[in-house]
Formats: C-alpha cells, sequence, structure tokens
C-alpha cells in the first residue's frame, strides 16, 4: 500500500503540478491577453484622435475655403453694389435730360401752338376787314382793319391792311384820309 500511496502521490503530485502550471500558463495568458487589449485600446485610441486631428484639420481647411469665397463673394456684392448706384446715377440723369427735353419741346410746341392759334387769331381779323370792303361796306372795312392794326402792329398783314384802309377811304371819296393811309403803306 505504501507503493500505491506513493504512486497516487506522484500521481497527484503531477497531476497537481500539471493543474498549477496550467493555472500559472493561464494567468499569463489572461495577462497577456490584457496586455494585448490595453495596447490594441490605445492605439485605437490613437487613432482616433488622429482621425480626429485630421478631421479638425480638414473642417479648418474647409472653413478658410469658406472664408476665402464668403470674402470674395461681398467683394463681388460691393462692385455690384457700385455698379447699381452707377446705373441708378445714370438712369436719374437721363430721365432728367429727357424731362428737360421734354419741356423744352413742349414749351416750343406750344409755342407754336399759340403763334399758330395767334396767326389764325390774326388772320381771321385781317380777313373780316377784307371781306368788309369786298362787300362795299367800306366803313366797317375801315374800323375792322384799324382795330386789326392797333391789334396786331407788328403783323405781317398789317401793310396790306393799311393799304386796304386806304382804298377804302378812296372808295368813300374822302382823298386826303386816303393819301394819308397809302403814306403810311410807304412808310413801313
Amino acid at each position: 500500500m505504501a507503493k500505491y500511496h506513493r504512486i497516487l502521490s506522484a500521481a497527484l503530485l503531477v497531476a497537481y503540478s500539471a493543474a498549477a502550471h496550467a493555472l500559472f500558463s493561464d494567468d499569463e495568458a489572461r495577462k497577456a491577453v490584457n496586455e494585448l487589449r490595453a495596447r490594441v485600446d490605445e492605439q485605437q485610441r490613437r487613432l482616433d484622435q488622429a482621425a480626429s486631428s485630421e478631421s479638425l484639420l480638414r473642417l479648418a481647411d474647409a472653413i478658410d475655403e469658406l472664408r476665402r469665397e464668403i470674402t470674395e463673394l461681398r467683394g463681388q456684392v460691393e462692385v455690384l453694389h457700385s455698379r447699381i448706384d452707377l446705373l441708378d446715377k445714370r438712369q436719374k440723369d437721363l430721365y432728367v435730360d429727357l424731362d428737360n427735353r421734354l419741356r423744352k419741346f413742349e414749351q416750343a410746341q406750344a409755342e407754336r401752338d399759340q403763334a399758330a392759334q395767334a396767326a389764325a387769331a390774326e388772320q381771321q381779323a385781317y380777313e373780316a376787314g377784307l371781306a368788309h370792303f369786298k362787300a362795299n361796306n367800306y366803313g366797317a372795312a375801315i374800323q375792322a382793319l384799324q382795330s386789326f392794326l392797333s391789334t396786331y402792329p407788328q403783323s405781317q398783314l398789317a401793310p396790306a391792311a393799311q393799304y386796304w384802309i386806304g382804298n377804302a377811304y378812296y372808295a368813300l371819296r374822302d382823298y386826303k384820309a386816303a393819301i394819308a393811309a397809302q403814306d403810311k403803306v410807304v412808310q413801313t
């Protein structure tokens, strides 16, 4: 039995030592795995940090690019505002110039219309006196033509009116008045 104990003890010792060795190896393996995990976690953290830094750098570059574009766009907006202001001023100047020209044209047209109306009234007054003369109504002709001369003394028809006044006096056989009227024609 002692032999049996010895064998059993030896077997237990071998089994225990193998188990202890297995336990020891398992702890070391766990420790190694934990160290590897820690290293992997550290590498992952560094990689994330690097990626984050790279993302931040890219983001900063993108922000700088956007700032440059904004500055460029602001410059373009200023140029466009200047052009708009210049075009507004030009448009106002053209409007004022056009308005002035239209006013001058309208004034000239109004003056021409007034002159035409005056000429028409002048012509009518002259023809009314002449119509009296042609109707052998010499007294009315003299009166109408003298009224014409007092109203339109600078008329181009004034010498003709004076002539017909002289003829009307002649027809009335007032030769002195006829000569005086005809002298006025010669003087004008």
